[in-house]
């Protein structure tokens, strides 16, 4: 039996190397369409065989992303391939329906009813507050078209090593995506003037590896860091403890020489939940190596005391987020019930469409709040407190030690990105959002699918 598995794993991996051999092979190729079409039917072949491959696909996403967008010249590709992919799971979903009588044709999960109380809220606001509807719908696209995934992946999920070795192939596109930043660093790749304080002069290169800037490549390790840590705390041999712990020491380099102070914030929340949840023992030796780290790597050091000097605070209130912030909170307080309206203000649909008077709000929270006021932002806020609450009951509810500390880690993950978006648009940048609800959906399956009974809700 486990030689048929292993049989059945190496032809799952020999399919999935061919298909993206050809569909790679085809950007380059005089006989494109044909190669598309056979490393298309090769995926899909793979996917009918083993539907969970879907979500390892999807782990793909900032890897796939960077290549359709920067390697190969199709426009529309670039722009719709993750909405094509997701109507492809959705087929996929309704083909474990059909071949997979004994299976529910839907799983449940404690957090259906707060997102659909989000979707519900989003919509009405997009409704009764859109004085453009294509402005308006392009906001809630940005809002909650990636929320999406979590039902895919919960749904398509069959097996906890599945859902184990989905968070495995995050760790491991993390490190080599922290890998190529840190080459990027001692090869000294040109950066944007506007990425570096000019009155900061120590900061030198920041890497950006294949993200858009520094401060979402620094979320990204924030996101993946503690998933490779608790996979060093869960792997019984040696050897492989070590490699974990390279990956998780790459990826902390890599955030460093982002200089993203927003990331900086959000691991140290991450380490020290993880410890609380963890070994809460573990928190002296942390604080020990937080003072070690700021005073012995210099990118930390400057960073943090940069942001505590009056150059930084004149700076900032020339045109930062000391700037910004205020103006932001004052329009919250102009249109406290319904906001300015999905897509009007403080992120990316409304610096594309060219919103007069808009501009960048760097803090998700504030920008939902101006776009959706009172009650946009109330709903939110719920969301993510169903996620977190839920997430951390779901720790009681696993036994098995390896996937109890995996839900640890991932529960300090989403709350090291939550923090980090205080100081950055993360959930505008499509492949942190859909990694965000990768990982709650992964947590929800251990919680409340593999460990299903009676007291499942309660």
């Amino acid at each position: 039996m486990r030689r048929d598995n292993n049989m059945k794993k190496y032809f799952y991996i020999i399919l999935m190397i061919l298909g993206l051999f050809l569909g790679v092979s085809a950007a380059f190729s005089s006989i494109k369409f044909v190669l598309a079409i056979l490393a298309g039917i090769i995926l899909l072949s793979l996917l009918l065989l083993d539907y969970q491959k879907a979500t390892f696909i999807l782990a793909f996403y900032v890897v796939t992303d960077y290549v359709l967008r920067n390697l190969i010249d199709n426009p529309f590709l670039a722009g719709n391939w993750d909405e094509i992919f997701f109507i492809l799971c959705i087929g996929i979903w309704f083909y474990k329906w059909f071949t997979s009588r004994k299976e529910p044709a839907y799983t449940w999960t404690p957090l259906e009813i707060p997102l659909f109380f989000f979707f519900g809220v989003s919509i009405i606001l997009l409704i009764i507050n859109s004085p453009d509807m294509s402005i308006g719908i392009a906001g809630l696209r940005q809002v909650i078209e990636y929320m999406f995934w979590f039902f895919v992946v919960v749904q398509l999920l069959k097996s906890e090593d599945g859902a184990r070795h989905l968070i495995l192939l995050l760790v491991l596109i993390g490190t080599g995506v922290a890998l190529y930043g840190i080459y990027q660093y001692y090869a000294g790749v040109d950066v944007p003037t506007s990425w570096i304080d000019q009155a900061e002069n120590a900061v030198g290169i920041r890497i950006f590896s294949i993200v858009v800037s520094p401060n979402i490549l620094g979320s990204l390790m924030v996101l993946t860091i503690p998933l490779s840590v608790s996979f060093i705390y869960s792997e019984k041999r040696i050897l492989k403890k070590l490699f974990f712990f390279a990956c998780a020491i790459s990826m902390f380099v890599c955030m460093i020489f982002t200089s993203s102070r927003s990331a900086l914030i959000g691991l140290l929340v991450a380490a020290l939940i993880f410890v609380f949840l963890k070994d809460r023992r573990l928190i002296i030796p942390l604080a020990l190596l937080c003072i070690a780290a700021f005073l012995f790597i210099p990118q930390i050091n400057t960073r943090i005391n940069y942001l505590l000097s009056p150059d930084y605070m004149i700076s900032s209130a020339k045109g930062g987020r000391l700037a910004r912030w205020p103006m932001g909170i004052e329009l919250f307080k102009e249109n406290l019930l319904s906001g300015v309206g999905l897509g009007r203000f403080g992120g990316a649909v409304a610096a594309i469409n060219k919103v007069p008077d808009s501009f960048y709000m760097d803090n998700y929270y504030l920008k939902t709040a101006v776009e959706m006021g009172i009650f946009g932002i109330s709903a939110f806020l719920i969301l993510m407190y169903n996620v977190l609450i839920w997430s951390i009951r779901a720790i009681k509810r696993i036994t098995d030690k390896k996937m109890s500390t995996l839900v640890q880690a991932a529960i300090a993950s989403m709350s090291g990105v939550l923090v980090t978006n205080f100081f950055e648009n993360v959930f505008e940048v499509p492949v942190m959002v859909t990694y965000f609800w990768i990982i709650v959906a992964v947590v929800m399956y251990l919680g409340y699918v593999s460990n299903t009974d009676s007291e499942a809700l309660k």
